[in-house]
């Protein structure tokens, strides 16, 4: 093979390993029925998590042929399509990314969320991969500031899979945005150990 075949075929399989490890975008969906089932695999031969209702709305971040593997705060697992649609947004504007968290729970891939809706906005941080522990840290706040690109929130609340439920609290998150992808994120919440979370896309 000569020099010009060998720079075309490396060429080639260059493109083919980036498209190979390029993740896909997350898309939020919505549960559109009662007692639907969640399982480990997609299909019906696998066995049962748990049960979601309509109005449940979680991270797509990948499918196999009718069923899609969504991600939540708390759960996640495969969900057949013919029970979920796109989630309608109510007037908020949504930002995605999947990338990298660095927490004191959790060291991993993931998925951050940012929703604003006016001047308020709720950022959240998930673990994703099925074989990987559901993990999230949900920050609740009034942006301060926002230059179109970069935000920053006072926060006033704050939630994860570790304490179970949402409390009052301090702290700032800053995060960076590229048209509808999440860029960045650092949120650091007051009065618990694992408040602190760091999110770079990918």
């Amino acid at each position: 093979m000569n020099a010009k075949n060998w720079s075309i075929a490396l060429c080639t399989s260059a493109i083919a390993i980036i498209t190979a490890v390029s993740p896909a975008r997350s898309e939020t969906v919505e549960v559109t029925g009662n007692n639907v089932n969640i399982r480990s695999g997609p299909g019906t031969n696998y066995s049962v998590i748990t049960v979601w209702n309509k109005g449940v709305q979680g991270n797509r971040i990948k499918q196999d042929g009718a069923w899609s593997y969504v991600v939540t705060g708390r759960v996640e697992g495969w969900i057949s399509n013919a029970y979920i649609k796109p989630a309608s947004t109510s007037g908020a504007s949504t930002y995605e990314g999947i990338g990298r968290i660095d927490n004191a729970r959790y060291q991993g891939s993931g998925i951050a969320e940012v929703k604003v809706n006016g001047n308020n906005a709720t950022v959240q941080v998930s673990a994703r991969g099925e074989n990987i522990r559901p993990f999230s840290t949900i920050y609740y706040g009034s942006i301060y500031s926002n230059n179109g690109t970069l935000m920053r929130v006072s926060l006033n609340a704050f939630e994860s899979t570790r304490t179970g439920t949402k409390f009052s609290t301090t702290g700032e998150c800053q995060f960076t945005l590229n048209t509808q992808r999440v860029r960045s994120v650092t949120c650091r919440a007051a009065g618990v150990d694992h408040g602190r979370t760091v999110f770079n896309s990918l």
